[in-house]
């Protein structure tokens, strides 16, 4: 139980650290890099560590998409002067997809998640855990939606979030 609750904890703390700059460090490169072998460090309270590493690459194969034109929930991912960015390959499959809106591509965008689910269960996870992919995306969008109700910037109580339910999924996963 006690790992359970230090996995959930710090997978949240660790995701809103890697969507920051790591709480004001200032340390080179991105910080996915520290952070993804924290969350390894974290999936070895509940996994073997061929397991809590794919976790780990799994977090990080998640984590390293954009959430791009969608993260303001405006549903018009197609606005061309959207945060001034042009749009990547990504954004584009994405956009296409989504219909216009903003919480459907970021149900296409969490998705990304499940080439990780896949590669955890094949190592010892549970059966259930790749069926659980559009779930897990689902989860990860509505706590979008839940942050926004909660304050305006809502992006990082989403991130909180999302690092929660990522958690929980590591800790769950074992039990």
């Amino acid at each position: 139980m006690i790992n359970s609750i230090a996995v959930v904890g710090g997978v949240a703390v660790l995701n809103r650290a890697a969507g920051s700059d790591l709480y004001g460090l200032s340390l080179p490169g991105k910080p996915l890099l520290y952070v993804t072998p924290l969350i390894v460090a974290l999936g070895l309270l509940c996994w073997p560590w061929p397991v809590a590493l794919a976790w780990g690459a799994a977090y990080a194969f998640w984590r390293v998409w954009e959430h791009g034109r969608w993260i303001d929930l405006a549903n018009d991912p197609t606005d061309p002067h959207r945060d001034g960015m042009d749009m990547t390959w990504f954004e584009r499959a994405i956009t296409a997809v989504s219909f216009g809106n903003d919480y459907v591509a970021l149900f296409w965008r969490h998705l990304t998640i499940w080439p990780g689910l896949v590669l955890v269960w094949s190592l010892g996870g549970p059966q259930w855990l790749p069926w659980s992919g559009p779930a897990v995306a689902l989860a990860l969008t509505i706590s979008h939606w839940a942050g926004k109700r909660i304050s305006h910037n809502h992006h990082p109580i989403a991130e909180l979030f999302h690092g929660a339910i990522i958690g929980a999924l590591i800790a769950g996963a074992a039990l």
